[in-house]
Parts: structure tokens; sequence; C-alpha cells
């Protein structure tokens, strides 16, 4: 057969690849045919071809080959290709994902008579079982935790430093409300904060913080999952429930434990408070508006 023969053979497997018209392997592939790089599980012959692509378009409905370069002799065809597909079917026992693959490989066929007598190939085969490794949805509330913490990261810098300028401004000592809280807390469930009296203070007064960092992280990891989960208020609506996260997650335990009663505050002193967590909606608001992609769709 000719050069042209073969290639139309090879063609015609491509196609048949394509269109899911499996039969035409027995047209184009050899009785004998051996493949020297088969497939896990495949079987020899058309009837292992088929059954191969049969599996595969079960799992990828939109299975296509795109031959990118080809070359040929009187009895060889080699070839460049990339497969792609999306996983909506079970593959190997595992469900499907609703992920691309972009799998690119080579290949060469040994023709005679017009049909496929011998096969050698190597392809990404970690491009195919990429599909299957990690859960998209999972991977995204992942993201949509790490892009909320980050936002609430982005607000309790702002509240902070707004925080700090007010001792600055007004002259006055750091609030020993959150150490308080958090002895107050070990106290209350048993926990034992160890050291001798100096370590202790020193560790309260970094717990103390901490537990500030931890709230803010917190409130915008929870704004993160809810968008994820379909709740997306605008800007105004984000950095609302920001604020009034930060602000019941911040006085909550200290009010609950005893360490302070708002009914007692000053309007100097409740100013100092909502002003911060007020930056800390708006800055924790813009970032999550920023950092979420869906955002900016249009609707």
């Amino acid at each position: 057969m000719t050069r042209d023969a073969n290639i139309q053979a090879q063609e015609r497997f491509g196609a048949a690849v394509n269109s899911g018209k499996l039969d035409e392997f027995n047209d184009v592939v050899a009785a004998g045919c051996v493949d020297h790089d088969p497939a896990p599980g495949q079987g020899p012959g058309p009837q292992g071809f088929k059954d191969l692509f049969t599996d595969l378009r079960s799992s990828f409905p939109d299975l296509h080959l795109e031959v990118e370069h080809l070359t040929a002799t009187d009895n060889d065809v080699a070839f460049a290709y990339t497969v792609t597909g999306t996983h909506q079917g079970p593959l190997m026992g595992h469900p499907p994902t609703g992920r691309a693959i972009n799998i690119r490989g080579m290949q060469i066929g040994r023709f005679e008579n017009g049909k496929l007598v011998e096969r050698w190939g190597s392809s990404d085969q970690p491009g195919h079982a990429h599909p299957t490794r990690t859960d998209p949805a999972a991977m995204k509330i992942i993201r949509a935790l790490a892009t909320g913490a980050a936002a609430g990261a982005a607000g309790t810098t702002a509240l902070n430093t707004l925080t700090y300028l007010d001792m600055v401004w007004r002259a006055r000592p750091a609030s020993s409300t959150p150490e308080a809280t958090v002895k107050k807390l070990a106290d209350v469930t048993g926990v034992k904060i160890p050291g001798n009296d100096e370590e202790r203070t020193n560790r309260l007064a970094g717990l103390g913080p901490l537990t500030g960092l931890v709230v803010g992280i917190g409130v915008g990891a929870a704004l993160g999952f809810t968008r994820e989960a379909g709740y997306r208020p605008g800007l105004l609506g984000s950095s609302l429930a920001a604020a009034a996260g930060a602000l019941i997650g911040g006085n909550g335990p200290m009010t609950v434990l005893g360490i302070t009663d708002p009914r007692t505050w000053s309007p100097v002193d409740w100013a100092s408070d909502i002003i911060p967590h007020l930056a800390y909606g708006i800055v924790t608001g813009a970032a999550l508006h920023a950092l979420d992609p869906a955002a900016s769709r249009p609707r």
C-alpha cells in the first residue's frame, strides 16, 4: 500500500475516535495488531481499541483527538496529538469530576495493506489522571476559605491601624480586655497557662492580640465560604456583614465572660470600638470583591 493510503487509514482511526463510530477500527486495525504501549487493561487487536475508546468516551463524552503534526513513510505513520475532554462519567472506579483533560502524546504506527499492525506511543499520563486526583467542589471551598481569610487579614490590618492611631491621638494605653478575656476563658475551661507569674503574664500579652487576629481572619474566611455557598451580597452588604461579624466575634466573648459591659460604655468608648470595626468591614468587603472573579462578572 502507498504512503497516502496509510495516512488515510490513520485519519479514519482518528475520525472513529472523535465520532464514536468505533466499528471503523475493524477496517483499519489488523486482527493481530500488536500495541507495544497499551493502556491499562487494553486487549489485543481491533476489539481492544474498541473497548478502550468505548470506556473513554463513556467517561469523556466530548473526547476529541487532534493531530498536530503528522509524517509518514511507505510503512510508518508518526504524529503528535492532543486529546481533550471533560470527565463526565466514571473512570477506573473514580466518580465524574467535571474537570477537563488535556493530554499530549506521540504515536508511531506500522501499517501493512492499509491496516495498523504495530503501535508505539507515549502520552502525558499524569495529565490523564489529573481529573480524578482532586474533588473540584472541595477545591472551590478551600479556595473560598483562603480568599476570605486573606480578605479578613487585610481588614484586621486596617482595624489595628486605626486602633493604634487612636492610641497615639488620645495618648491612651492599650486595652487589657483581650488579655483578661483569655485569662477568664482559661479559668472557666480549666486550661492552665504554663510558666511562672511573669511568664504567664507575657503569654497572656501575646494571646490577647492573637484572639483578635483569629476573629478577623475567621470572619473573613466565613464570609468567603458563604459567598461560595451562594450568598453574594454587594459591596455594602459584604462590608456591613464583615463589620457585624467582627464586632460580635470580638465583643461577644468579653461580654459573656463579664470582662466588659457595653451598656456602661461612654460615647467615646463606642466610637473607639465601632470606627475600627467599620474600617475592618470596608476593607474586608472590598478585598472579598476584588479577590472574587465572580463578583466582576456581568449578571
